[in-house]
């Protein structure tokens, strides 16, 4: 392990600290939202329509069908957002204020797409 920094530290690299390291993995988890939005969606309307509810027919899915479908899929959907809050918040604790901007962004997203979801079940998706 020394001679691997020393090797680092020759070439004019230096260490990342374990903060820098959850800054970075916080905004790589932020970039994953679109991702796992996609994979939400397709396992949402899949599922439903394996269960025989096509989406855009007329016919609304009983509540506990969508419920079954959904919250598997919600929690897909919101991951990123609170993964990004732990790192996020996990580097401010630890001293690297850099932290602060990707945890508010992945805990006001996933809060944001929590609250969206919920609305759509209780005022008649």
């Amino acid at each position: 392990m020394a001679r691997h920094a020393a090797a680092m530290q020759h070439r004019g690299w230096r260490q990342v600290t374990h903060e820098e390291r959850d800054v970075r993995k916080a905004w790589m988890w932020l970039l994953m939202f679109p991702v796992t939005f996609v994979v939400a969606s397709l396992l949402g309307e899949g599922a439903l329509s394996l269960l025989g509810y096509e989406t855009g027919s007329g016919e609304a899915a009983p509540l506990g069908y969508a419920l079954l479908v959904g919250l598997p899929a919600v929690a897909i959907a919101v991951a990123p957002g609170v993964v990004a809050w732990f790192y996020g918040s996990r580097a401010r604790h630890a001293g690297d204020e850099k932290g602060l901007a990707p945890a508010v962004i992945g805990a006001t997203a996933a809060a944001a797409f929590l609250v969206l979801n919920l609305a759509a079940v209780v005022f008649g998706r």
